[in-house]
């Protein structure tokens, strides 16, 4: 409750019109009018004169005044709690779409080539993540990848590409399988 306000209500109480409390408080009916309207405030000669014609502690004719600006302090700080809570989690949201070390373990994509030159047949098995297919591929067997040309740098897609291409150059064949599955 404003401060006008709470004039307003112990004007009433007391059973005064504007006009009788004015004249007992040594100030004009306009005056208590506008106190009441929230327009102006009584100085604290007239809070003074106010609390003892109202027959209240100056603390009562001003409390609620202390009270709405205690709670305003308290909403400013929640909502800095809260500002600061977004932000972190803003902040936890972005690092997570960054870092490529975090990643459900179980999104990932398995294929299949099976390749075949001079009569030899081997079978290569790529395991990528499908988040970052470059920093998390995998290749089995190893043992093919120097010959190849297969480096840790290319991404899953590079090391398919080399593959098919080596046993396309050396007169193979090599069929390769995407198979989907949540380990």
């Amino acid at each position: 409750m404003k401060l006008g306000e709470r004039i307003a209500e112990l004007r009433k109480k007391t059973g005064m019109t504007q006009e009788e409390l004015a004249e007992k408080v040594g100030v004009v009916r306009q005056t208590i009018s506008k106190w009441e309207l929230g327009e102006t405030a009584p100085d604290l000669e007239q809070s003074k004169n106010l609390a003892d014609v109202l027959k209240v502690s100056l603390e009562e004719l001003v409390e609620n005044q202390k009270a709405i600006k205690k709670q305003n302090k308290y909403i400013k700080y929640i909502l800095i709690i809260v500002a600061f809570i977004i932000v972190c989690l803003v902040g936890v949201k972005i690092y997570i779409d960054n870092n490529s070390d975090i990643h459900d373990e179980n999104a990932v994509d398995f294929w299949h080539a099976k390749c075949t030159l001079d009569d030899k047949t081997i079978e290569y098995y790529f395991k990528y993540y499908r988040s970052d297919s470059k920093t998390k591929s995998e290749l089995f067997p190893a043992s093919m990848t120097s010959v190849i040309g297969i480096t840790e740098d290319d991404n899953a897609s590079d090391k398919i590409f080399k593959i098919q291409e080596y046993y396309k150059i050396n007169n193979g064949t090599c069929e390769i399988i995407e198979e989907d599955y949540e380990e």
